[in-house]
Order: structure tokens, then C-alpha cells, then sequence
């Protein structure tokens, strides 16, 4: 059988379901945006699709097709219709398209920290790679997908075959999935091929790519070989292939529960070394993986701070957003962080210890007090010790300072507002009360106000 009648065969299968119909012009339309090298021989346009024809009743001869009229129509035969076993002129042809795309730069390259990608792209057979299941069923945690959560999105998996049946294996859209063979290297626990769950010898593992070797139909895998010196570079690109990349990637982005596990992971392997009480150096070794691995992923040292309490390394002053002080106050006192209008109590939410805020702060209160000096007024607050925007690092030997101080700065307030500044000359305005959330993880109870 010719390249060119196996390769239309396989263009037909990938976008026709058995026993429905196509047009020959969306044929044509999935062959030539470009034409495929198969097609080189045949220089011009006419030549080419006079091929295609010709392919037709040559597939029609054998039973794959049914001519519905003399008109461009066609009906893919159920009987026919599975796809056979790659034969050695498939895989060639297959081969040879992905190396073509590769020399041309079609092809995006996986990228990672420690990884090299080995020579073209290739064609495995799918019983030789051990993927996420096969490594589960030989108890083979190391090699199980990298990435937080280990259920396969069949919606996904479902997607992916309908993109396929479309537009066929669009080999320039992403980088390909990526293996690893297994030999010997450092940090691996298995350096040689094995026999599988299956009985079959395994001689790859499946680094990346799970969605797609779950939905791809065929006996063979397309796939990049990728190495490195050590097995730790290995897992951890795993947890970064699914970085954004262009935009191709709508869906399956890395997300900030596998960054928090591959952080994790770097913590536990001895990688990243975390000392008890060294809270900045602590912040600042993961807060960098963070940036160099995840780049993406948003409020970076909020991040490492989890991080850092999961590994039981907590940093010594615990942070807060404003809407984790309402739930905390909540959670205790069960009222909710709020006007009472009912009962003149006024409820505020802030983060101290920041000038870019205390201000805006000053003024808020100050303002309603003018307007209703009736009030009783209640402050809920945290201590900001973010890096970028605190006054002062807090620490367990300064918090209780660094509290009275902002209670200070409201109480000695009004410099600005006259009309405030006279109503607080004469008495007329009710005490301020502070309640501060306990951050001191040494030596304050979650459960007490402070």
C-alpha cells in the first residue's frame, strides 16, 4: 500500500467517526493547511488532489469507504473503520514528519531546570512506558504523576480525542509529552528496564503527559525523550511541563496546590534547607523557587508561609489578609465583622504596621466618627510583616510593642481634621477598641485575643 493512501486513511480515521459522512473539500482542507511531506513528489496543487481522488477509490476498493454520490461524498465503513496496528512504513512516515518538524522549529522543546531533551521526537510503543497507573500497580511511588491530585480529568482526556478526530495530532500546538528511560542515574531507584504489571518489559516512564497517553487511541506514543544527571530534576519537571507556555495552554495550567507540593518535595528531598527561626533566610531560599520554577503563581511569600507551616517549620509571626481576620473573629466571638447599626457599634478590618495604609486607615475612622460620634468603635487587625510592606519586621520579642504603637497612632490622631479634633477636645467621642488576632506562634493561642 502506498505512503500516501495509508496516511489519507489515518487523516480520514482521526476526524470521521465509523459510519458518518464527509465532504471531499473538508478533506482537502485537513491535507493541504500545509500539505504533508507525503506529498512532495506531487508539485502543484492539482497534482496533488488528483492523488487524493485517486487514494479515494483505492480505500473505496477496499471496503474503508463508501462513495454516497458522484459528488464528493463519502461514508466511512463501521467494519473497516478501526484503525490496524501500525505497520514499519507507518512509523517511518510518522517519524519522519515529527523529525521534519523538528528541524523546521515546529516543534516546541520541553523546557526545565537540570533536563536536556534527547535527539528527535519518537514513536514508543504505549506497554513499554510505565505511566501514572502502571507505576500504582508496582508500587512505584516515585514514578506516579508529579503534580497535586492524581485523578485523570476524563472530560479532558475526552476533549483531547475530539481535537484529535478535528484537526489530527497537531504537532506544532505543544511541546510533546515527555519520558525518561530508565537507567542508570543518580537518585533512581529502578536503573534498568523491568517487567511490568502487564508481563511486558518497560523501558520508559512518563514524566508528563498523562491526559494525552490516557486518550491516545493508538499502540504507539509520540513523545520527547528527556534526561538529567540526577532523578530530583526529573520529579520536579514534572511539576513544572504544565507552566504556561504561549498561548496554547487554556487548560491543565500549573496551579498553586502542585507549586506547593513540588515545593514541598524540593524541601524534603534536601534541597532547599529551612532552619527553625531563621524566618526571612527561610522565606527568601523558597519564595526564590518559587519565582524561578512557577513564575506565575501570584503572592509568592503568602505562598512560602504555607509552605513553610506544612513542612512544620512555621515562621515565627504568623500573616494575615483582612478577610482571614473576619473569619478568625468570627470563628471565636461568632460575630460578624460588620456595622451594627442597630446597636451603634462600628466593626473595621485592618492590616497595621504599613504606611501605605495607616493613613488611608487614620482617615476612615476619623471620618465616620465625625458622622455618627454616638458610635462605640471596634478595630480588628493584624500585624502587616510582609518584606515589601511592613514598617517593622515584627518578632515575637517586639509584637506587643508594635501593637501598642498602632493603637497610639489612632488615638493620637486628628491633627488633620478639625472637626474630629474638636469632638475628641471635648470629650465627645468613645474610646477606640483593639482587638489583635494572635500571629506569635510561639507564644500565643490561636484560640485568645490579644
Amino acid at each position: 500500500m502506498s505512503a500516501t493512501v495509508n496516511f489519507l486513511r489515518d487523516t480520514i480515521h482521526n476526524f470521521v467517526e465509523p459510519n458518518e459522512k464527509f465532504e471531499l473539500q473538508q478533506l482537502l482542507s485537513k491535507l493541504s493547511d500545509p500539505w504533508d511531506s507525503v506529498y512532495d513528489g506531487r508539485t502543484s496543487e492539482d497534482s496533488r488532489e488528483a492523488c487524493v481522488r485517486a487514494d479515494l477509490q483505492i480505500l473505496r476498493d477496499q471496503g474503508f469507504l463508501t462513495f454516497l454520490d458522484n459528488d464528493g461524498t463519502y461514508f466511512v465503513n463501521s467494519k473497516t473503520s478501526t484503525k490496524p496496528s501500525w505497520g514499519e512504513e507507518e512509523r517511518e512516515l510518522e517519524l519522519q514528519r515529527m523529525k521534519n518538524a523538528h528541524d523546521l522549529g515546529l516543534i516546541p522543546l520541553p523546557k526545565g531546570i537540570g533536563i536536556e531533551v534527547v535527539g528527535y521526537p519518537q514513536l514508543l510503543r504505549k506497554d513499554q512506558i510505565i505511566d501514572h497507573e502502571e507505576a500504582t500497580k508496582l508500587g512505584l511511588l516515585q514514578y506516579q504523576q508529579k503534580r497535586e491530585g492524581n485523578d485523570a480529568d476524563m472530560n479532558r482526556v475526552e476533549s483531547i480525542k475530539e481535537s484529535r478526530k478535528k484537526d489530527g495530532y497537531l504537532l506544532g500546538a505543544a511541546p510533546l509529552p515527555a519520558v525518561s528511560k530508565l537507567k542508570p542515574r543518580d537518585g533512581s531507584i529502578i536503573t534498568e528496564p523491568i517487567r511490568g504489571s502487564d508481563g511486558k518489559i518497560k523501558t520508559h516512564v512518563l514524566e508528563n503527559g498523562r491526559h494525552r497517553f490516557v486518550g491516545e487511541d493508538e499502540e504507539y506514543f509520540r513523545c520527547q525523550e528527556i534526561d538529567s544527571e540526577h532523578q530530583d530534576f526529573l520529579d520536579l519537571y514534572g511539576t513544572t511541563a504544565n507552566n504556561p507556555f504561549g498561548a496554547h495552554e487554556a487548560v491543565g495550567v500549573t496551579t498553586e496546590k502542585d507549586s506547593i507540593a513540588a515545593s514541598r518535595m524540593w524541601i524534603q528531598k534536601g534541597r532547599i534547607i529551612v532552619i527553625d527561626g531563621e524566618d526571612n533566610q527561610n522565606l527568601q531560599k523558597v519564595c526564590k523557587f518559587l519565582l524561578d520554577n512557577y513564575p506565575h503563581i501570584n503572592n509568592r511569600i503568602v505562598t512560602a508561609r504555607q509552605i513553610l507551616a506544612l513542612e512544620g517549620v512555621p515562621c515565627s509571626i504568623k500573616g494575615y489578609y483582612q478577610k482571614d481576620v473576619k473569619k478568625w473573629v468570627f470563628g471565636i466571638t461568632n460575630i460578624p465583622i460588620e456595622h451594627d447599626w442597630d446597636n451603634k457599634i462600628a466593626r473595621f478590618t485592618f492590616i497595621l504596621n504599613s504606611s501605605t495604609t495607616m493613613d488611608r486607615y487614620l482617615r476612615e475612622v476619623e471620618k465616620f466618627q465625625v458622622e455618627y460620634p454616638d458610635f462605640e468603635i471596634e478595630i480588628y487587625a493584624s500585624l502587616d510583616n510582609t518584606p515589601s510592606s511592613r514598617n517593622e519586621e515584627v518578632t515575637p520579642e517586639n509584637i506587643n510593642k508594635l501593637r501598642r504603637k498602632q493603637r497610639e497612632l489612632f488615638e493620637d490622631s486628628g491633627d488633620l481634621n478639625v472637626n474630629y479634633a474638636n469632638l475628641k477636645r471635648y470629650g465627645k467621642l468613645k474610646p477606640i477598641k483593639f482587638v489583635f488576632v494572635p500571629q506569635d506562634n510561639k507564644n500565643e493561642n490561636y484560640n485568645s485575643l490579644y
